[in-house]
């Protein structure tokens, strides 16, 4: 058996053990997987406020720093629904029902706007967004609004590569041997993915939370200091959230991790064992 036929049925059993968590459980560490990659989230503003850098050297640093949010949600064992996509495999290999299989999807989405949700709150409630002279919150007003100004199906298929890219670092991890294994093999993919622009649906769910809360809550002197109006982020709302990210996100999202890693990995090596698992 070759490594990525071992790595693949390594893959299927860690998958259809996850997806037998109890309901709590799940919910809980997904809600610190928000948590997580808002932390991450909120560096990367950071990083990549105020400009003096090139696009592409900014960009790169971006995604260098959010990929501590993907090493903590692995490392420190939290969970995502973009990575849990490859809960496919173990659905596909009857390890799992498709009812199983939604109950966890449903359970770790509502975790993962909880926990983001929450992040984006405690960011705007500290002041994070005055740092640089307003450049913190004016980049975090700009991420927000590049998000919902997409077409729909620019989301979509901007999903469907980000959300590759994170389940394949997910998927080399488990090949891993140490922390310092899974550090190395997450780095990369996710460098990629943030460098590119590519949408990830629980990095949004943080981005554009924020983005709608700071431009409701902050107060006037904020617009003052940043020489820019409220009303200059008209498609940033609630209705382009959900329309324009959240939804076509998700699919693409689904599609990039569950068909282009999950489901190709469990045709080329698993396809004959799944039926094995047949009732």
């Amino acid at each position: 058996m070759s490594a990525a036929e071992e790595l693949a049925h390594r893959a299927e059993d860690l998958t259809a053990s996850k997806a037998m968590m109890p309901a709590f459980q799940l919910t809980m560490l997904s809600v610190l997987g928000g948590i997580f990659i808002s932390f991450a989230a909120i560096v990367s503003t950071a990083v990549t406020a105020g400009g003096g850098l090139a696009p592409g050297v900014s960009r790169f640093l971006g995604g260098l720093v959010f990929s501590f949010g993907l090493i903590m949600v692995v490392i420190a064992g939290a969970e995502l629904f973009s990575a849990n996509a490859l809960l496919v495999v173990a659905a596909a290999s009857r390890r799992i029902t498709v009812r199983r299989l939604l109950r966890c999807w449903a359970w770790i989405f509502v975790g993962n706007i909880v926990g983001t949700t929450l992040m984006a709150t405690l960011m705007v409630g500290s002041g994070a967004y005055e740092h640089g002279d307003g450049s913190f919150g004016k980049r975090a007003l700009e991420i927000a609004t590049s998000e919902t100004a997409m077409t729909i199906p620019h989301a979509f298929v901007s999903g469907i590569l980000a959300n590759t890219l994170v389940c394949v670092a997910v998927w080399m991890t488990f090949s891993a041997k140490s922390a310092a294994d899974k550090v190395l093999v997450i780095i990369p993919p996710v460098v990629i993915f943030v460098a590119s622009g590519f949408q990830h649906l629980v990095a949004a769910f943080y981005s554009i939370t924020a983005g709608l809360l700071l431009r409701a809550w902050v107060p006037d002197g904020f617009w003052t200091t940043i020489n820019t109006p409220s009303s200059a982020y008209p498609k940033l709302s609630w209705s382009r959230f959900v329309v324009h990210s959240m939804l076509p996100v998700t699919l693409g999202n689904l599609v990039g991790g569950g068909v282009l890693v999950g489901a190709m990995y469990w045709l080329t090596f698993l396809r004959d064992h799944g039926r094995n698992h047949a009732p």
